[in-house]
């Protein structure tokens, strides 16, 4: 859950046009003006369940759009958390809609080309590339069980200084 002032919400609006990743291009493209900072709560202050069957617009299995706007956002993110992106949010939208490997592939030469993968984007481009999905279900619903989640995640929050005016938002260098 994004909590922010109507204010920033205003000043800085979404992408109504993207149809995925409204979200996350909202918060990378806020956390660059000047007295804006992104943190994560300790806890959380709402818990939003959904069930697994359940449709939602994150589990698109659409890896191109993902992959155009992951690309389209290189200025603003780290060659790091590109490669996470890639990991995380494109190979297992190419698995699920049935992607040949040609185009897995290429998703492999872009996330080691274009990004820097670390240990943990590679672990979980082997997962969501190798390991079937039933036995990821499993895991991760073993994972679930063993902690409360309502205990254990943290949330985030957008803390803005009321000290500049929306029209004087400005954008940080770097």
């Amino acid at each position: 859950t994004l909590l922010a002032s109507r204010e920033l919400l205003l000043a800085v609006p979404f992408c109504d046009e993207l149809p995925m990743h409204q979200d996350w291009d909202w918060v990378i493209r806020v956390a660059g003006y000047e007295g804006v900072e992104v943190t994560m709560l300790p806890k959380p202050l709402t818990v939003w369940r959904v069930e697994d069957e359940r449709a939602t617009v994150g589990r698109g299995t659409n890896w191109q759009l993902s992959l155009a706007w992951i690309r389209q956002m290189r200025r603003l993110v780290s060659r790091r958390a590109f490669s996470s992106f890639v990991a995380i949010q494109c190979v297992w939208r190419a698995r699920a809609s049935h992607a040949g490997w040609r185009e897995r592939l290429n998703l492999l030469w872009v996330f080691l080309s274009e990004g820097r993968p670390e240990w943990r984007s590679l672990v979980h481009f082997g997962v969501f590339s190798l390991v079937p999905r039933s036995i990821y279900a499993a895991m991760r619903g073993l994972a679930r069980s063993s902690a409360d989640s309502t205990e254990t995640a943290a949330g985030l929050s957008l803390a803005w200084t009321r000290d500049a005016a929306p029209s004087a938002l400005r954008r940080t260098s770097g």
